[in-house]
Order: structure tokens, then C-alpha cells, then sequence
């Protein structure tokens, strides 16, 4: 069964726009990467320097595969200037029985 992952970026607000469209940009490159199910993007609407992207993969592996892919090029360096803090990544578990 596939698991959920919750990333969220704390973007200075100021920069969200210009944030969202380096995202825009790179995501194609995640949507196609193995195991990537799903990717949105959403903007928290009381906090426009909150994005978070809700992905679906299909274990923890594959999505640290990813990550581990992403931190071997520079996107953490072009990401860098927007943020103001380190992002958060939070791992779940589908519960389709409740």
C-alpha cells in the first residue's frame, strides 16, 4: 500500500511567488521520477509563505530514493534563498479500514 508524504517549505513570504515558480519548473522532473504517484502543490491561505506538497509513493524507500537523487544536483542551493527554515517532511500511513 502506497504512503502519503507531507513536505513543507517555510518560504519567506515576500518570495512565495517566486518560489512557486522554481517549483513549477522542477516538479515535472519529480512527477516523473520512479515511483511518484501523485504531486500537488497547495499554498496555506493564512500563510501564504507555507507551501506544501502532498505525494504519494509507493514505500518510504522510494521517496528517500528521490530525495537522495534531489540532493546530488543543486536544487538545494537554488531552494536555499526562498526559505527560512530547512523543510519538514512528514511520512503517513494510509488507515482505508476505519
Amino acid at each position: 500500500m502506497s504512503i502519503a508524504v507531507i513536505a513543507e517549505f517555510p518560504v519567506h513570504p515576500e518570495r512565495s511567488e517566486e518560489f512557486l515558480t522554481l517549483l513549477g519548473s522542477i516538479l515535472a522532473d519529480t512527477r516523473g521520477f520512479d515511483g511518484c504517484e501523485v504531486l500537488e502543490t497547495f499554498v496555506d491561505q493564512a500563510d501564504p509563505g507555507r507551501v506544501v506538497l502532498w505525494e504519494r509513493w509507493p514505500s518510504r524507500d522510494h521517496h528517500r530514493r528521490y530525495l537522495a537523487w534531489r540532493n546530488s544536483t543543486d536544487l538545494g542551493e537554488r531552494l536555499a534563498p526562498f526559505l527560512r527554515e530547512r523543510p519538514h517532511f512528514t511520512y503517513l500511513d494510509a488507515r482505508p479500514e476505519i
